[in-house]
C-alpha cells in the first residue's frame, strides 16, 4: 500500500521492468526521497506460486534475469565499480548453473525429470545470454 503523496513525489512504478523487481525499484525511490519504508512481518498474503507464468516458465525466467539487469544498471551499488559487472556475474552464474546441470544429466543419463528441468532451462538462459538478451525470448508483451 502506497499514499498517493508518495506516488506524486516518486513516480509511478518504473515501465522499463515488466515483470520482478518493479516494486524493490519503487521502494528504494522513495527510500531515497526520504519516504519511510515499512515491511510489516504479521501481514500474511497467499502467493500462489508461479501461476501466473506456469505455462511459460523458461521465458519467464528470462525476463526475470532482465529485470535485475534493469535494476542493477539502473541503480548501481558500491559493490561494482563497472555498471556492466552484474551483467558479467549473472552471465557466469548462469554458465556455471548449466555446467552443474549438464554433468548432472550425463552422470545420471538424463534419467531424472527434475535435473532434465533444471538443465533445459540454464540451456535456454544461456542461449538467451549469449543472443544478447533479447526481449522476444522473455514474456511477450501483449
Amino acid at each position: 500500500m502506497v499514499r498517493k503523496g508518495a506516488i506524486d513525489e516518486v513516480g509511478m512504478l518504473d515501465e522499463d521492468y515488466f515483470f520482478c523487481f518493479e516494486e524493490i525499484d519503487w521502494c528504494l525511490r522513495m527510500k531515497t526521497a526520504g519516504l519511510p519504508v515499512f515491511h510489516l512481518p504479521d501481514v500474511e498474503i497467499y502467493h500462489f506460486h508461479g501461476q501466473s507464468v506456469k505455462d511459460i516458465n523458461l521465458k519467464a525466467s528470462a525476463e526475470s534475469w532482465r529485470s535485475r539487469y534493469v535494476y542493477f544498471l539502473k541503480n548501481p551499488s558500491s559493490f561494482s565499480q563497472s555498471s556492466r559487472a552484474p551483467l558479467w556475474m549473472g552471465f557466469f552464474l548462469n554458465v556455471y548453473r548449466f555446467s552443474g546441470y549438464t554433468l548432472a544429466n550425463i552422470v545420471t543419463l538424463f534419467m531424472i525429470k527434475s535435473l532434465r528441468k533444471r538443465w533445459i532451462l540454464f540451456t535456454y538462459l544461456l542461449v538467451w545470454h549469449l543472443r544478447g538478451r533479447p526481449v522476444s525470448m522473455c514474456i511477450p508483451r501483449t
